[in-house]
């Protein structure tokens, strides 16, 4: 995990994207940003497709009385309202935020989802991340 932080703020932020982007180790440039807001998650995961990837995400649910929570050594991105009030991601693992794209790094309220970044195939290597195929970018 490489820290990316977002570039746009507001409603319409780019904190998934950095969060992507970090996780990912990408420019936040290439990493697909929304265009139509109410159709963020879509936008995403078709932009991601030609990485190889996928977003996969998950509401936070309490089971026998214990709050769910992605396995150790698992790097996610967590959601949640931001002390702003508005919904926010931040990068996740072993149980606490390890990235927050925001300049105040006040990270999120609460936890409501967890998505994972996935590989579309992972035993096909045609869609491995080419390092250097960006860096002509």
């Amino acid at each position: 995990m490489k820290p990316v932080d977002q570039t746009i703020f507001g409603k319409n932020g780019n904190c998934m994207t950095a969060c992507i982007a970090s996780i990912l180790e990408l420019p936040i440039e290439i990493v697909p940003h929304w265009k139509i807001p109410e159709h963020w998650y879509e936008e995403l995961n078709e932009g991601l497709h030609r990485f190889g990837y996928f977003l996969l995400s998950f509401p936070v649910r309490k089971r026998d009385g214990v709050w769910w929570s992605p396995p150790n050594d698992v790097v996610c991105i967590a959601g949640g309202m931001s002390s702003r009030g508005l919904g926010h991601a931040v990068v996740w693992c072993n149980g606490h935020i390890i990235h927050d794209p925001h300049p105040s790094h006040e990270g999120i309220k609460k936890i409501e989802d967890f998505t994972f970044i996935c590989q579309l195939d992972p035993g096909n290597r045609k869609f491995s991340i080419d390092r250097g195929f960006y860096d002509k970018l």
